[in-house]
């Protein structure tokens, strides 16, 4: 058990998910209580102490990681096989997976101007930054100080081709894509990705290009229209900094669901209609 809360603390560390499977309801054969944990990369740790339950939780614990909630599963068991129990029934077996999501992590691809102020942004509300760049002077402990990781990539002008990126993607994590001309070679590995959110710094004329470039490579249209560009809310922005305090709101909206309506438009009318009545506030 201690092995298992102690893999779930590293793993929110590295800005990993995890679930935890719990068998809640059993007879004797099985210990109410015992947990395995799923990694996201389908790794665990622990198994009921029988292969059979093992072998039901993993592929739930899977789904649950990709869809971000918790599940519970119930089962009747009939000629030594686990079977869905339906609603009417009272189940032999049920274990439940509980999601651990780790705070939000910005994945910055290309670290220029914008990114540099992006890194600290992500940091002020507490999320997990890694940077990839091909360019060793940019990703520096010295220059970007606050960032978690920093990743050095190859990149080839000439042929255009970038190196497959050693980066994990989760439901978690939120992409900024903001190179200084490899933005289509790390769309390409990218798109098609469980990412929470996918941002070009690019004008819609350059975004309009390379959606049809990637989709003439076999990228799917509807994988493309997740990638946000133009990028950020409308700020009125017009500097670095301010560019990517734009961007930063539209991941914090995504991420907690927002609207990005002002406060004011929403909750205004209700401020003046009581101020005008006179009613008096509890």
């Amino acid at each position: 058990m201690r092995e298992i809360f102690q893999a779930t603390l590293r793993a929110m560390e590295n800005g990993e998910p995890v679930a935890i499977a719990t068998i809640i309801q059993g007879d004797t054969r099985w210990s109410v209580g015992a947990k395995m944990l799923v990694r996201f990369d389908g790794s665990t740790l622990g198994n009921f102490g029988d292969d059979r339950l093992a072998a039901l939780a993993l592929p739930a614990a899977r789904r649950a990681l990709n869809a971000g909630h918790a599940q519970r599963l119930a089962y009747k068991e009939r000629a030594g096989a686990f079977v869905d129990a339906s609603p009417l029934e009272f189940p032999d077996l049920e274990i439940f997976i509980q999601v651990f999501q780790p705070p939000p992590t910005l994945l910055l691809i290309g670290a220029g101007h914008i990114g540099e102020a992006l890194v600290q942004f992500a940091k002020m509300v507490r999320w997990r930054v890694i940077v990839v760049d091909d360019r060793p002077d940019f990703i520096t402990q010295t220059r970007l100080p606050l960032a978690n990781e920093r990743i050095l990539v190859r990149y080839e002008p000439t042929s255009e081709t970038l190196d497959s990126m050693p980066i994990t993607i989760t439901p978690s994590t939120f992409i900024v894509v903001a190179t200084w001309g490899w933005d289509q070679p790390a769309l390409r590995q990218i798109a098609n990705s469980n990412a929470a959110y996918i941002g070009l710094v690019s004008s819609a004329r350059k975004g309009i290009i390379i959606f049809r470039e990637l989709i003439r490579e076999g990228i799917s249209a509807d994988a493309l229209a997740r990638v946000h560009v133009p990028i950020g809310l409308d700020l009125g922005g017009e500097t670095h900094t301010e560019i990517a305090l734009s961007i930063m709101a539209e991941m914090l909206m995504v991420a907690r669901s927002g609207t990005g309506t002002p406060l004011m438009q929403s909750k205004g009318s209700v401020v003046m209609k009581q101020a005008t009545r006179g009613d008096k506030f509890n």
